[in-house]
């Protein structure tokens, strides 16, 4: 009965219906996100088990293939763990274990169990990981948490586009210098990133947006029927388009447990591959 279960569990077939249905789920997730766009605004910033609990039965029409791609993802985790013990079992009866032949020909299994870890790695990050967005403001107090040293933000430099470009008098580069208490400052600038404290910091400009209707309302904006279809109509081209309101600078602090776990596999998976490939190619020039 067990052997049973545990050879459907590792079939082919499995693989390919689970394969199948993980695409489709996805697809459909895809829509849904992109329709239901304020539900899953925060989905990349908590817990996955935080945000469903938050927001999954409220929200059920528009997120209940999450629960579904997470049961279909763990099933083609137990299928490729299957399989590959499997292969190799039956790789072990066939070969000697100490051959260097048997441990090429065994390279495929590995690249299967170090996928394994990626896809536990991507666990770890969406149940462990840490973000937390921190308003960003002269002389201001920052603490990220109670095991981290607070920082002072001691200056903030905007650098603006030249007069004589298109995007004259819009922001180029934002520079910002944090200090810790007693210790050396240390400046940030945007797409780069500071280790601090297990803690990685990025900086980050965050608006949060109206509805469109509701925003030229309160600004007592005439709106033309034309506008009440189509958001692209003419309205947005004359002087009555509402002013934009300034965006605010943040600190953006993530600690993602998993990310090394991802990487480190990774990187093993495409030498684990070079590996195979290579050889294969050098018994083929042989033949």
């Amino acid at each position: 009965m067990l052997k049973t279960i545990w050879n459907k569990l590792g079939s082919l077939t499995l693989s390919f219906w689970i394969l199948i249905s993980a695409a489709v789920l996805f697809i459909i997730g895809a829509i849904l996100t992109e329709v239901n766009a304020e539900v899953f605004k925060a989905i990349n910033q908590v817990r996955i088990q935080d945000w469903m609990m938050d927001n999954l039965a409220g929200n059920w029409r528009a997120a209940w293939w999450l629960p579904l791609i997470i049961l279909v993802l763990f099933l083609l985790g137990v299928n490729t763990a299957i399989c590959t013990i499997n292969r190799i079992i039956e790789l072990s009866r066939k070969r000697n274990p100490s051959s260097y032949r048997y441990t090429v020909t065994l390279l495929p299994s590995v690249i299967h169990l170090l996928f394994l870890v990626v896809l536990s790695g991507h666990v770890i990050t969406i149940t462990t990981g840490v973000w937390k967005r921190i308003p960003i403001e002269q002389n201001a107090v920052i603490r990220i948490d109670q095991t981290a040293p607070a920082l002072t933000v001691k200056d903030v430099q905007n650098e603006l586009y030249p007069d004589a470009t298109l995007m004259a008098g819009r922001i180029r580069q934002t520079t910002v210098t944090l200090q810790e208490n007693n210790g050396a400052p240390f400046s940030m600038k945007y797409l780069d990133s500071v280790g601090y404290h297990g803690y990685t910091l990025h900086l980050d400009m965050f608006k949060e947006r109206k509805n469109m209707m509701e925003e030229l309302k309160q600004n007592k904006t005439v709106i033309p029927e034309s506008a009440r279809t189509c958001y692209k109509s003419d309205l947005f081209n004359t002087k009555n388009k509402p002013a934009e309101k300034q965006k605010k600078l943040y600190l953006l602090a993530i600690s993602d447990p998993g990310l090394p776990v991802i990487l480190t596999a990774f990187t093993l998976i495409l030498v684990i591959m070079s590996w195979y490939f290579i050889e294969v190619l050098r018994k083929r020039d042989k033949a």
